[in-house]
This record gives structure tokens, C-alpha cells and sequence, in this order.
């Protein structure tokens, strides 16, 4: 995922669009692709991409000749990585849910309620 970030990053800056449009095309570029090769679901992407591989080995006979134990410790670091996936995944689901509830926390005070705690502070 971030290497198709990274290309089209590249083709955009090579094209030489106007101020407005390239910065239009930008912004988007980060929304929709930038954000996938951040946090846990860039980790789980680039996971992916090692998972795929080693399969695709596997079925491809690539590790036909590797001892026993070899394969035995191949196969225990893909649980381990799939495990780590599905933890960053839940941490993260689980942080989202406490942002939400933070935000709907705040849109629910009066707005004497949201100022007062800023000029106490400050």
C-alpha cells in the first residue's frame, strides 16, 4: 500500500497541475490512501502482503525442499503476525469507540459547559 502511495505521489507530481487542482488531488490522495499505510491498518496491509507471499511459496513448491523445522517456524511467525493484526485491529476499535464517545460526551454540554473548563485553565 505504500508503495502505491508513494507511485502515485510520483505521477501527480510529474503531471504539473495547476495550484487548486494539484492541491484538490492531494488532499484526496491522503484521505483515501495516506491513511492506509498509518496506524494498524497500514500495519495489517503490509502484514497482508507477507501472509500472500508466503502462501503463495507454499503453493508454488518454493518450500518443498526446507527442513521440518524450517516450515514449523515459518508457519508459527505467520500466527504470531496474524495475531498481531487482529490485536492493532481491535486496539484500534476499540480507541475509535472511546473518541466517539468523548465527542458525543462534548456535543451533549451546554456551551457555558465547553467554555468554562478552556478559561479556568488558561
Amino acid at each position: 500500500m505504500a508503495d502505491l502511495y508513494a507511485a502515485v505521489r510520483k505521477v501527480l507530481a510529474s503531471k504539473g497541475y495547476s495550484g487548486d487542482v494539484d492541491s484538490d488531488i492531494r488532499a484526496a490522495l491522503e484521505v483515501r490512501l495516506g491513511v492506509l499505510t498509518r496506524r494498524a491498518i497500514g500495519r495489517i496491509f503490509q502484514c497482508g502482503s507477507v501472509i500472500i507471499g508466503i502462501s503463495l511459496g507454499f503453493l508454488t513448491g518454493e518450500w518443498k525442499g526446507a527442513s521440518k523445522k524450517s516450515k514449523d517456524w515459518l508457519l508459527r511467525g505467520l500466527v504470531v503476525l496474524v495475531l498481531g493484526g487482529v490485536i492493532a485491529s481491535c486496539g484500534t476499535g476499540l480507541i475509535q469507540k472511546e473518541k466517539e464517545k468523548e465527542q458525543k460526551k462534548s456535543a451533549a454540554m451546554p456551551p457555558a459547559a465547553k467554555v468554562l473548563p478552556a478559561l479556568v485553565s488558561s
